[in-house]
Parts: structure tokens; sequence; C-alpha cells
């Protein structure tokens, strides 16, 4: 269901379901809010994360950028879930192969690729 082409009684029938109001002044439905930013490599210094079994991306169009800060090549995922959509293909062909330099497998599926590391058992069923 696309939110956006949903009319003003659908909206609001939606959002009530999950407690949450829509103001009528079109003027308040953006708001802001801080948020801490910290790199990957700090995120996994901080929470101690020694092995990631599965890193699933949903960056909104970002996607390849989060793979490229990420440090892929040290951090050694097992397995990496990431949207396709809206990428160019030139972009998304140059990190199919970077991926594949890093030891990956890749098979696409609809709006996202899996990204699997060599050796890694658990999804095999998917690339045969």
């Amino acid at each position: 269901m696309n939110f956006k082409s949903q009319n003003t009684k659908d909206r609001n029938l939606i959002c009530s379901k999950f407690g949450i109001e829509i103001p009528s002044d079109r003027s308040r439905w953006i708001s802001e809010e801080e948020v801490e930013v910290i790199s990957p490599k700090t995120l996994l210094k901080k929470f101690e994360i020694g092995k990631i079994d599965l890193l699933q991306i949903d960056a909104e169009g970002y996607d390849l950028e989060v793979i490229r800060i990420f440090d892929i090549e040290n951090s050694k995922p097992e397995a990496i879930i990431f949207e396709n959509v809206g990428l160019e293909e030139n972009d998304y062909q140059t990190y199919l192969e970077k991926l594949k330099d890093a030891g990956y497998k890749t098979r696409k599926f609809g709006p996202n690729t899996l990204a699997l590391k060599n050796g890694y058992t658990e999804f095999q069923k998917y690339f045969t």
C-alpha cells in the first residue's frame, strides 16, 4: 500500500491503528529530531560487536554508500541484504564486483540483493 496515494480518511484510519494522529495543519506534518550519528566502526566498537551474521540495509537509495562506509572487507558480515531499487546500474555493478572481490556471492531478489560470504552455508539453497 502506498501511503502517499491514500486519501485523508484512509491515512487517518491507517495511522489510528498505531495510535498516531495526523495533524490537520499540514505544516505540522514534518518534524525534526536530533539523533546521534556514529560511524559503523564506532558502532561495532561501542557495542562490542565481534561478529555480524546479517547486515540488513534499507537506506532509501543510499544502500551502496552504507556498504562503502561499513568496511565490509574488515567487518565481514556473513550475509548482507540491501535494496537495489533506484540505483544507477553502473554503481550497482561496481558494488557487486567489490562484494565478489571481498568473497561474496550475490543474488538479486526483486527489489533486494543478497550477498552471501563464500563458505557460509545457511542460505546456499538460494544460489543453486
